[in-house]
């Protein structure tokens, strides 16, 4: 008996050994608004039916032993008001995170209510990818180094990169206000449904344009140019406004 006790301790020993710690997480009450993110290192988000912003570090934020009972604070005067390594300050409808330790590579997942317009910048030429997915509202993201992921957006959008690739995946078009994505060094791809309409304003100066989109290009005194750095268009017929451009780099326009 006393074995089989034993055995069974060992059993349940291991598999609370392998029963993941409580995940760290900051939550804010907000529905509608302005969430900003500025110089956060690598940020996940993806949009949700619900009424709290809820941001959780891809590992668990920790700081070194002989901090343990004090909280890190930079330049601008930021404390951890978070427990995560970010202060979140709120005006009025918007709420900014900022980043607290300079040493923190935590990347953060962010899970944000439908009806929360999303703004992020990171002006480091250093600075990771940023993510957004299954987003309806506004997103404006201005990134210096980093890649920027939008899938299953329906915009507007706002989105620029120095460095950094853009990929962009709509699920639908929204046609109240107009669009504008743009890179100076790297490639721009844009994905949009079948049932799309846009007035397009596609642009590279030392790259090439590709699509597979039936473009009704706009002719200029009577003659189509098709290899013109600038090219002007309407999709399905035209409807909002949507600017695509790179530099230095390709443009590429798909169906989904």
């Amino acid at each position: 008996m006393k074995n089989l006790q034993l055995n069974a301790l060992a059993v349940l020993l291991i598999i609370i050994a392998y029963i993941p710690a409580t995940a760290q997480q900051h939550k804010i009450a907000m529905s509608n608004g302005i969430l900003e993110f500025s110089e956060l290192s690598e940020v996940s988000v993806e949009g949700y039916d619900g009424s709290e912003i809820i941001i959780e570090p891809t590992h668990n934020y920790e700081i070194p032993e002989r901090a343990k009972g004090l909280k890190p604070i930079n330049a601008l005067g930021l404390s951890d008001n978070t427990g995560i390594g970010l202060s979140a300050k709120k005006d009025g409808s918007t709420v900014t995170i900022y980043q607290v330790a300079r040493n923190n590579d935590a990347k953060y997942t962010v899970k944000v209510p439908k009806g929360v317009m999303v703004r992020y910048h990171n002006s480091s030429i250093h600075g990771d990818d940023f993510q957004a997915k299954n987003m309806s509202n506004e997103i404006e993201v201005k990134t210096h180094g980093g890649d920027i992921h939008l899938i299953d957006i329906t915009g507007p959008v706002t989105a620029s990169s120095v460095h950094g690739d853009i990929d962009v995946k709509f699920s639908n078009l929204n046609q109240k206000l107009p669009s504008a994505i743009a890179s100076v060094h790297g490639d721009v791809d844009v994905a949009f449904p079948s049932a799309a309409s846009a007035e397009l304003s596609i642009a590279t100066n030392w790259g090439e344009v590709y699509s597979d989109l039936d473009i009704e290009v706009e002719a200029k005194d009577g003659m189509k140019v098709y290899g013109a750095k600038k090219i002007k268009g309407k999709l399905n017929k035209g409807g909002v406004a949507m600017s695509v451009s790179s530099t230095h780099g390709n443009v590429y326009l798909r169906k989904r």
